[in-house]
């Protein structure tokens, strides 16, 4: 392949080509809430708590088995997970171990729709912040990690069905991509972490 511009020194410092870590961010940065983990198999817990930690401020990242829940781990490097034990392909122990290996100050809670095992887990002292029966008491979940150091923002303020938050700002940054062939505007557009 033959470069048919300007001589590339020349090319760079006209910023018509970028070279290296000088190149401009495709994605706009997101803000610095808290990341939470949610893996469970059963799309209807998996909804319950998405809501409930998204209301309180946090990022939620969803997963519906162990194999999910560790690429959004070590993509995005939540301060919490909360993962239930019996899901397919790996198990929440098995998840909660590879997790440790990747990072040992996570906060991981676990849950479970069988008692017996949460006990079973309980006994054999794996150290996660708490555990969990289902049906779920959200509340005591959230305490949990509040103990554990988990804090979310302050809540967003509630609005009317189809109005904006005043929280929620357009994303006015407009980077400018200049090529060999020309210059074009580009606008990225927003990162919906929550949905």
């Amino acid at each position: 392949m033959r470069w048919l511009g300007p001589p590339l020194n020349e090319a760079v410092e006209r910023r018509q080509v970028t070279l290296g870590t000088n190149r401009p961010s495709m994605m706009p940065k997101p803000d610095h809430s808290p990341k939470i983990l949610c893996a469970d198999d059963d799309p209807e817990v998996l909804e319950v708590l998405r809501e409930h930690f998204a209301r309180q401020g946090f990022i939620v990242l969803t997963a519906t088995n162990g194999v999910e829940a560790l690429f959004q781990v070590t993509r995005w490097i939540p301060e919490a997970a909360i993962l239930d034990l019996f899901m397919p392909h790996m198990g929440g122990l098995e998840a909660l171990d590879r997790i440790r290996r990747f990072d040992r100050r996570m906060v991981v809670i676990l849950v479970s729709g069988v008692a017996d095992a949460l006990e079973m887990v309980a006994e054999a002292r794996v150290s996660v912040a708490g555990t969990f029966a289902k049906p779920l008491d959200l509340a005591q979940i959230s305490e949990t990690l509040a103990r554990a150091g988990v804090v979310a923002p302050t809540a967003p303020p509630e609005t009317a069905p189809g109005e904006r938050s005043p929280e929620v700002r357009p994303l006015r940054r407009t980077f400018r991509l200049t090529v060999a062939m020309g210059a074009e505007d580009y606008v990225p557009k927003p990162v919906d972490f929550g949905s």
